[in-house]
């Protein structure tokens, strides 16, 4: 069985992370934060015009047979573009552990779009348009949301209506040159 510590053998790999880091380390001495409630729903709020955060995501993937480890990667740069308008774009990768070796993927960039057009607080709901096409090297995607939230003192509550389309261009899937095409509507109540 291999080391579990973490390795960064591709040149991609440690790129990447020196990226993360340098970047991280820049921000820092300004560095804010904020609230974030629910994992899987976005809130209506977005940033005030000229804010701009910066929020790296790490998911850990593990619990196969053998040793695995996949960690996705997903560094944002929001900013707030105009009075309840704001914008992020995403680098997203991958990088894989296993017993047969390490591996790095560029999973590609992603554009998010938020407007709020209701104030959660001031409205009687709130309602804001979330839109976000990403592009990566075998897919590409476009999703879709409607959000709610409402905020009752210190009790917040959120709905996420989302379509997404996703178009994959594998060359064992595609033989006649036509992406696959792949739609998915979902729901999520915090």
């Amino acid at each position: 069985m291999k080391n579990p510590r973490c390795t960064l053998r591709s040149p991609a790999a440690a790129a990447g992370a020196l990226f993360v880091l340098l970047f991280s380390l820049a921000a820092a001495p300004t560095a804010q934060a904020n609230e974030r409630r629910f994992v899987y729903t976005h809130e209506t709020e977005t940033l005030p015009v000229g804010e701009i955060e910066l929020e790296p995501w790490i998911t850990v993937r593990g619990g196969r047979d053998g040793y695995y480890r996949q960690m996705d990667h997903r560094v944002e740069l929001e900013w707030g573009v105009m009075k309840n308008v704001h914008t992020a774009f995403y680098l997203n990768w991958s990088a894989t552990s296993t017993v047969d070796g390490d591996s790095f993927s560029w999973q590609g960039i992603s554009n998010e779009w938020k407007w709020q057009l209701a104030d959660p607080s001031a409205d009687p709901i709130g309602f804001a348009l979330y839109f976000e096409p990403a592009i990566g090297p075998e897919d590409a995607e476009l999703e879709l949301e409607l959000l709610f939230d409402k905020r009752i003192g210190d009790l917040v509550m959120a709905l996420d209506i989302a379509g997404e389309v996703e178009w994959e261009w594998e060359a064992e899937t595609a033989a006649d040159g036509t992406p696959e095409r792949e739609t998915e509507m979902e729901y999520v109540l915090e």
